[in-house]
């Protein structure tokens, strides 16, 4: 089957992915021309030409390798299902769409499309996450990443339509934004791993951020980007027991 979002969602047979993760572990992998996902590595890249493609989109499709563990592999709603957390670095450049998709099985091939923002590159990544500690030891902590160029896209920074409602969203979701802040902040990674001792440090605190972070998800808007990350940052500072301090 095929995750995605809106009317251009396709359903695809249940295939069975490549098998090269480190054993033990399952590892995400992207492909950008392969709708079974099944050439995917674990990087990949994409260039959105502006001049050539009006609607400024790219799709790429990710899948679990052949290692994926057995309890991830009844989609029905009777067994485990992952969800795949993303974020860009440098933000701003492109947006990506489902933001966080859920209830994945080892064959499901999701589908995010990227759109184009603002001439530049940012590096997109792709996180596979399970439903608790245990079931994360048996994801690779090392996300598939797909690095993006924009050309031509009429804006140098910000938004380019014109119509509100069908603009991406200015800010990503808090998980995929806790992400991003381990990213580049030594204080948040030292909290976290103290309060998360182990290898899936990462994985314990950006699930702790998604279970404390503002309902609807839609009030992430209502902040400027710094804002917004800012907020998430104190989330961190109370899932990973540290005083709020200024991010970056």
């Amino acid at each position: 089957m095929l995750a995605g979002v809106g009317a251009g969602a396709v359903v695809i047979t249940m295939l069975s992915p490549a098998a090269n993760a480190t054993q033990g572990t399952s590892q995400l992998l992207v492909s950008n021309d392969d709708p079974t996902a099944a050439d995917g590595t674990t990087s990949t890249s994409v260039t959105i030409d502006g001049s050539t493609n009006l609607t400024l989109t790219a799709t790429v499709y990710t899948v679990l390798d052949g290692s994926c563990p057995n309890v991830f592999v009844d989609p029905s709603g009777h067994g485990q299902t992952y969800s795949i957390l993303t974020n860009f670095n440098p933000t701003g450049v492109a947006t990506v769409s489902p933001t966080n998709p859920s209830g994945l099985a080892c064959t499901t091939v999701t589908a995010f499309t990227i759109t184009g923002v603002s001439d530049g590159t940012t590096t997109l990544s792709l996180s596979p996450m399970a439903s608790n500690h245990g079931l994360q030891k048996k994801l690779s902590d090392v996300p598939a990443t797909v690095s993006v160029t924009v050309i031509n896209s009429g804006s140098t920074g910000g938004q380019t339509c014109v119509d509100t409602n069908t603009c991406p969203a200015s800010n990503p979701a808090a998980p995929a934004v806790a992400n991003g802040i381990f990213n580049s902040d030594p204080i948040a990674v030292a909290a976290c791993k103290a309060q998360f001792p182990g290898k899936n440090w990462r994985g314990s605190a950006i699930s702790g951020v998604a279970a404390i972070m503002p309902k609807p998800e839609s009030v992430k808007d209502t902040y400027s980007f710094s804002g917004w990350e800012q907020q998430v940052f104190n989330m961190l500072g109370v899932v990973c027991n540290y005083p709020p301090e200024t991010v970056g």
